[in-house]
């Protein structure tokens, strides 16, 4: 899903209506449709999604484990 899945500012994965489906989490390039746009793209650079991934990696991660642990 090549940044096909739209994502909060928790990582947690939208619904088409804009709800957040509960309990999943998107990063990487799953995501990253927020680095670029029909218009103009956020990047123009080869390897941003390495950085991106680890980042949103770590940050759906912690939301994902904070949402468990309560």
């Amino acid at each position: 899903t090549c940044g096909g899945l739209d994502i909060n500012t928790d990582f947690q994965v939208l619904l088409a209506d804009g709800s957040v489906m509960e309990n999943v989490y998107a990063a990487g390039l799953d995501c990253s449709g927020v680095l670029y746009s029909e218009k103009k793209p956020y990047v123009t650079y080869g390897g941003v999604d390495q950085g991106f991934a680890f980042t949103s990696g770590r940050l759906a991660g912690a939301n994902a484990a904070a949402a468990v642990m309560g």
